[in-house]
């Protein structure tokens, strides 16, 4: 959930946003998780993540 502390930022009551937007988000990406894994699964994980970590840094290269 890479946008958490945002939402949690802008959120007049952190604790109810968190219980009631963030955390049944977060459990239903597990549950999904948990019903789909196998080793494509991950591996489309882990090539997400770096796409993640990565794309940041090429779009300041390029500019």
């Amino acid at each position: 959930y890479s946008n958490e502390n945002e939402i949690l930022g802008n959120s007049a009551h952190p604790e109810e946003t968190y219980l009631n937007i963030i955390m049944p988000a977060k459990l239903a990406i597990s549950l999904k998780y948990i019903e789909n894994s196998n080793l494509t699964t991950d591996m489309r994980i882990i090539f997400k993540t770096i796409g993640k970590i990565l794309k940041p840094r090429y779009r300041d290269k390029k500019a």
